[in-house]
């Protein structure tokens, strides 16, 4: 009898630990298309996606479930008083900078961290030519020597 339940207890564990708590899709097709200003995913094959709240708890139904990422943006420095404008831009983006940081740089980001433009030669007022770039949310870094001071989200419109 003995035996008989640790060969039984050993079963259970063996199929309570292979369980996984992956998402996977299985649908007839789907894809998922992204730029500087949107997301859109979809899946072919999934009927009804359904969301219910309450108090502190949110429920959907459904494969379908996208990811929400928020980046913070810290303002490393408030003693220095550096203007970016306009925002939203089309063409050119101001940077008006103290004479402190005149041998600083500028680095503007893509949201996905790859250099869109980079500049060394600051002048109290300096621009930056954005017109080629694709619409949407870029981060522009103001750096002082090796440190990051202030970071701007900038938003690049057509």
């Amino acid at each position: 009898m003995n035996a008989l339940m640790t060969i039984g207890f050993t079963f259970l564990t063996l199929v309570c630990g292979a369980q996984s708590i992956e998402r996977n899709v299985i649908s007839a097709a789907g894809e998922s298309y992204a730029n500087g200003a949107a997301q859109v995913s979809f899946t072919i094959g999934e009927p009804i996606t359904e969301t219910a709240s309450g108090n502190d708890h949110s429920l959907t139904q459904g494969f379908h479930q996208t990811q929400l990422f928020v980046t913070g943006i810290e303002d490393f420095r408030n003693d220095l008083n550096v203007q970016v404008f306009p925002n939203p831009t089309v063409e050119n983006l101001t940077i008006q900078i103290p004479e402190s940081l005149k041998n600083g740089s500028l680095v503007l980001y893509t949201t996905d961290g790859k250099v869109a433009r980079s500049t060394s030669a600051l002048d109290l007022t300096t621009t930056l030519d954005v017109s080629d770039l694709s619409s949407g949310m870029y981060f522009l870094n103001v750096i002082a020597g090796t440190e990051r001071i202030k970071t701007f989200k900038v938003v690049k419109q057509d």
